[in-house]
């Protein structure tokens, strides 16, 4: 089989995504819609060229988010497979696509008919693909993510295990030195860690973090896919964390979660679902070891989700938090519960109120953590419900007292006393 046009853009679009490049991707689609239109319908050129601007449609949705660019590639990519003669060479490549577009709508309306499809015309594509074909671990690749997902709408264990052995025929189909191999590696990674969930094995869960640690090392720097596959790992490793409690695991996740996060464009989609991991790892050490620095990193990029439009990030996140950096009077951390309206403000109160000492002063709290770039303060609506009669407090720069505003008072944090000085 010939590499066809679209593939060779696909290979330029990979190498060169990021915002610089969105003009020749516009420029790219507009000729691609010029040449189809000047391209007689019974042309046997004609399939290429629909499959060439299906997938310039679809580079497009990652970047603008926009359903049309989607639903115009599925359309353009569906009639590519339809026109295409049964015995062209390029017609695995026209399904391969196809499968992938639809689900990558799938997960943007959670259609089913668009994954049952996905799943079928993916497949498809494999049993259109000579088995010595170079590029045959492509096609496997792409039915095996879609029968993970599907796993995971619909519970059939027949198609979770199918796709493990498609993922894994991906891996071995695929050179040492294909540039796509990390991506196999990484979908494979994310089956097993699936299947740890099924069986329980801890096995399956440390041979999800090998595979996916080598999709990580064999990934170019300058990959765009490379945050992709270390936010799988962070996720790994939190997940082996917890089973084995080994502080070095946490470590790692936070450390690979932290270069998916500086390694995402800061108006990408999924960098506020990245965010969020991180945090969530940062917190599990800070319960750990108590370190205040991890606290206020998460609490930093708690804020930073929730201004990057993260939907999952709870509002509450930078209130609640606030109470696991004060200490009661009798040594006991003071944390608060994970829940909203009444029962939130009052064990927010008490967890302030066994803290601090009480002023009727008080008009409102702001607390310094060391870190932090900005202070954090309690949501102006919330004061009169709950905070109006608190004191300010701020944490020294290094974290080891807090101080009360009101009473001129400073805390030892370590001893959770009050020095009799």
């Amino acid at each position: 089989m010939a590499q066809n046009s679209s593939e060779i853009i696909s290979s330029r679009w990979k190498k060169e995504r990021r915002a610089s490049a969105m003009n020749d991707l516009n420029r790219a689609v507009e000729a691609a819609i010029i040449a189809l239109d000047a391209t007689p319908q019974d042309s046997p050129d004609r399939p290429a060229y629909l499959n060439t601007l299906g997938n310039l449609l679809g580079w497009q949705f990652e970047q603008t988010g926009s359903i049309d660019d989607l639903n115009r590639a599925v359309e353009v990519t569906s009639r590519a497979v339809e026109t295409a003669p049964q015995d062209s060479p390029d017609r695995s490549a026209y399904f391969n696509n196809l499968g992938a577009m639809l689900g990558m709508r799938f997960e943007r309306t959670s259609s089913m008919d668009d994954l049952n499809r996905a799943v079928e015309v993916a497949s498809r594509a494999v049993e259109a693909t000579p088995q010595d074909y170079p590029n045959r671990s492509a096609y496997l690749n792409t039915p095996g993510a879609m029968l993970g997902r599907r796993f995971e709408q619909t519970g059939s264990i027949d198609d979770f295990y199918h796709a493990v052995e498609v993922a894994s025929s991906a891996v071995d189909a695929a050179p040492q030195d294909s540039p796509d191999r990390p991506a196999y590696l990484n979908t494979l990674g994310n089956l097993l860690g699936r299947q740890f969930e099924q069986t329980g094995s801890i096995d399956d869960l440390n041979y999800a973090v090998e595979v996916t640690s080598r999709a990580v090392e064999t990934t170019p720097q300058d990959s765009p896919d490379r945050p992709v596959y270390f936010n799988t790992l962070g996720n790994l490793l939190s997940r082996q964390f917890e089973q084995t409690g080994s502080i070095d695991d946490l470590n790692r996740a936070i450390e690979v979660a932290s270069i998916a996060v500086n390694a995402t464009p800061h108006d990408y989609p999924d960098r506020s679902g990245r965010l969020t991991n991180l945090g969530t790892y940062l917190r599990k050490r800070f319960e750990q070891t108590g370190a205040l620095g991890d606290l206020s990193r998460a609490l930093g990029v708690a804020r930073i989700a929730q201004a990057s439009g993260g939907a999952d990030v709870d509002e509450t996140a930078t209130v609640t938090s606030t109470s696991d950096t004060i200490f009661s009077k009798n040594n006991e951390s003071a944390h608060s519960s994970y829940t909203v309206g009444e029962e939130l403000e009052r064990n927010m109160k008490r967890d302030l109120e066994n803290a601090i000492p009480h002023n009727p002063r008080m008009e409102q709290v702001l607390i310094l953590i060391p870190g932090n770039e900005y202070p954090l303060t309690i949501p102006e609506r919330d004061v009169d419900l709950w905070l109006r009669d608190l004191p300010p407090v701020a944490f020294s720069p290094n974290g080891r007292q807090l101080a009360t505003g009101s009473n001129d008072e400073i805390w030892d944090t370590e001893t959770r006393t009050l020095p009799s000085s």
